[in-house]
């Protein structure tokens, strides 16, 4: 075995020391409020794009853990709202649902299920020959992109090539910049790993870039800069500081 096999072998069981760190692609909440406004609210899918769309950002859920929800998976209590999500390795987590989304559920629930919803019931499903069937994850990426080429059009940073991931993506990336720590996402996330909730630490650094450069405002820019002063010029030339 020459020694290009030996690597390529070697390749795929050590991995390298320093992994580069992924890039979080996620979109403003800004674009998340354009993409909202694009399901007509006046049709029947539209409010079930909707429901879709909130419970899917709301809660950072993966797209077939939304598409195999169950009624009885919801608890729709006001102030003690959740969702029990079976995720990846069967590990079973709560995410905690806010008010306003529990209202828009009950809504959605009302006209979906009716009064008596059966506990097995898939939440979102497709009619299908009197069943109710799951929806497909190609189905919902289709619509994804119908309302993500319509709210381009307003919000030039909704992506042409929006899915599903981008959601989750973002809702992790809005409650880093909520406060929220990266063990907390970690459990939301439902994460078997915690290097994979590291990518979202880069929010946090960019954070306090910001704020480091909001300080540097008109007062602080106008003290005197001491190494430009005469007594300091071999310092200044030391350190490539010149005066025009």
């Amino acid at each position: 075995m020459g020694l290009a096999s030996l690597y390529d072998a070697a390749k795929k069981h050590v991995k390298p020391i320093h992994e580069p760190q992924r890039e979080v692609n996620s979109i403003s909440k800004e674009a998340i409020k354009a993409l909202f406004q694009e399901p007509d609210l006046n049709s029947h899918v539209g409010r079930r794009d909707y429901a879709y769309l909130l419970l899917t950002y709301g809660t950072g859920m993966r797209l077939d853990e939304v598409l195999s929800l169950k009624v009885k998976d919801l608890t729709m209590t006001k102030g003690k709202g959740a969702v029990h999500v079976l995720g990846k390795g069967n590990k079973l987590r709560t995410i905690p649902l806010l008010d306003n989304l529990v209202n828009c559920l009950s809504s959605y629930m009302n006209e979906f299920h009716g009064r008596t919803p059966k506990a097995n019931d898939l939440v979102f499903y497709s009619p299908c020959h009197n069943m109710r069937a799951k929806l497909t994850q190609p189905a919902i990426s289709k619509r994804l992109k119908m309302y993500a080429e319509r709210a381009h059009l307003k919000c030039s940073e909704v992506p042409l090539d929006m899915h599903a991931h981008i959601l989750r993506h973002s809702r992790a990336t809005h409650w880093r910049e909520e406060g929220l720590n990266l063990v907390e996402i970690m459990e939301l996330l439902g994460h078997s790993s915690y290097q994979s909730t590291l990518i979202y630490q880069t929010v946090t650094d960019r954070q306090k870039r910001e704020a480091i450069e909001k300080m540097a405002g008109e007062e602080v820019n106008n003290l005197p800069k001491k190494w430009l002063l005469p007594e300091n010029a071999s310092l200044a030339e030391a350190f490539g500081i010149y005066t025009k």
